[in-house]
């Protein structure tokens, strides 16, 4: 969660931190989808703070990678990024 809650730090701006996030985008999916899994599931018994603050930062990490225009290319092109964007975006009450 450090990882992702990291990129709120950067400047999106600045293109050095592109081919990296490129590069590593199926791997960075693939934590965000379980993530998001575990803390909207029903069995998740955690306090709701905690559970809201998750879910936060990955949606904040999501935010950021897709202010580059060609990370945002790679992330709209994911089978099951909208569903996951639509899970976010539900969990926001």
């Amino acid at each position: 969660m450090a990882a992702l809650g990291g990129f709120s730090s950067f400047d999106f701006k600045d293109k050095r931190h592109e081919p990296p996030i490129s590069q590593s985008w199926p791997g960075l999916f693939r934590w965000m989808k379980f993530l998001v899994k575990t803390y909207m599931s029903p069995s998740y018994t955690e306090d709701e703070d905690k559970r809201r603050g998750l879910l936060e930062i990955v949606a904040s990490a999501l935010y950021f990678i897709t202010q580059d225009d060609t990370t945002r290319s790679i992330v709209f092109a994911t089978p099951g990024v909208v569903e996951l964007a639509t899970h976010l975006w539900l969990s926001d009450k």
